[in-house]
Protein backbone atom coordinates (compact mmCIF):
# COMPACT_ATOMS: atom_id res chain seq x y z
CA UNK A 1 0.00 0.00 0.00
CA UNK A 2 2.97 2.52 0.63
CA UNK A 3 3.62 2.57 -3.29
CA UNK A 4 -0.12 3.41 -3.70
CA UNK A 5 0.56 6.57 -0.98
CA UNK A 6 3.55 7.77 -2.48
CA UNK A 7 1.89 7.59 -5.98
CA UNK A 8 -1.24 9.83 -4.72
CA UNK A 9 0.63 11.99 -2.51
CA UNK A 10 4.04 12.48 -4.11
CA UNK A 11 5.51 11.97 -0.69
CA UNK A 12 7.48 9.46 2.05
CA UNK A 13 5.74 10.34 4.85
CA UNK A 14 1.69 11.45 5.02
CA UNK A 15 -0.48 11.97 8.00
CA UNK A 16 -2.70 9.24 6.72
CA UNK A 17 -2.04 6.34 5.05
CA UNK A 18 -3.13 4.79 1.46
CA UNK A 19 -6.87 3.99 1.85
CA UNK A 20 -7.52 7.46 4.17
CA UNK A 21 -5.75 9.34 1.41
CA UNK A 22 -7.32 7.67 -1.58
CA UNK A 23 -10.90 8.39 0.06
CA UNK A 24 -10.55 12.04 0.75
CA UNK A 25 -9.31 12.63 -2.87
CA UNK A 26 -12.07 10.46 -4.43
CA UNK A 27 -11.34 8.38 -7.61
CA UNK A 28 -11.16 10.34 -9.99
CA UNK A 29 -8.52 12.43 -8.58
CA UNK A 30 -7.00 9.58 -7.13
CA UNK A 31 -6.38 8.23 -10.42
CA UNK A 32 -5.26 11.19 -12.61
CA UNK A 33 -2.59 11.54 -9.47
CA UNK A 34 -1.40 7.64 -10.35
CA UNK A 35 -1.39 8.35 -14.04
CA UNK A 36 0.69 11.65 -13.66
CA UNK A 37 3.13 9.03 -11.15
CA UNK A 38 3.65 6.40 -13.66
CA UNK A 39 3.88 8.85 -16.30
CA UNK A 40 6.91 10.34 -14.47
CA UNK A 41 7.94 6.66 -13.72
CA UNK A 42 7.99 5.91 -17.80
CA UNK A 43 10.08 9.48 -18.51
CA UNK A 44 12.79 7.86 -16.39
Amino acid sequence: MWVLRIGVAGQKVTPGGATELLAILGKENSLDRLKKSLANLEAL
